[in-house]
Order: C-alpha cells, then sequence, then structure tokens
C-alpha cells in the first residue's frame, strides 16, 4: 500500500547514472535528493548493476519511506535474449 508519495528515478546514460528523489505531492515538484555517479557503458553487468544499485542504497540511507523506484535505459534491446541493441553509438552500452 502507498502511502509516503515518494519515487525514486533512475536515469542510466553511457557516461553516468543520476537518480532523483521526488515528492508526487510536492506542487512545485523539487528534487529533495539528486546522485550523479560515473558509469562504464563497456564494463561488466555486474558493476553497471552495482552502481545504479549504489545510488538507491544512498537515496535510502536518509529516506526510506519510498513507494516506487523507476529505471529510464537507453535502447533499444533484444528483450528475448536480454541484450542491448545499440552500435555505433559511441559507448552507449553497445
Amino acid at each position: 500500500m502507498m502511502q509516503d508519495n515518494k519515487r525514486i528515478g533512475i536515469d542510466v546514460g553511457g557516461s553516468h547514472v543520476a537518480a532523483g528523489l521526488i515528492d508526487i505531492k510536492n506542487q512545485r515538484n523539487k528534487t529533495l535528493n539528486l546522485i550523479e555517479k560515473d558509469i562504464n557503458a563497456m564494463g561488466s553487468a555486474y558493476n553497471i548493476i552495482e552502481t545504479i544499485g549504489n545510488c538507491i542504497k544512498e537515496m535510502l540511507i536518509e529516506e526510506t519511506n519510498i513507494d516506487a523506484v523507476g529505471i529510464a535505459f537507453p535502447g533499444p534491446f533484444d528483450y528475448e535474449k536480454g541484450v542491448s541493441v545499440i552500435t555505433n553509438v559511441g559507448g552507449k552500452f553497445e
């Protein structure tokens, strides 16, 4: 049951990941917290997921009542194989 109205939004890019915390009841849509970390799009799946997870963990240090987490990740993907099909974009998860 959602009660706190706080959400974490994650934006994954080729060189960094950004995580923002918002309160959807806040009329001004002001970001309550913002974290950015470098990410290596050519790194291992483990390291990429670890970096994303660390952003979420860092948000949860100060705010534990989160209703949802959304992640935006560059595409396109072959979802059946679980792999990115990005090509020739200069380091964007090729």
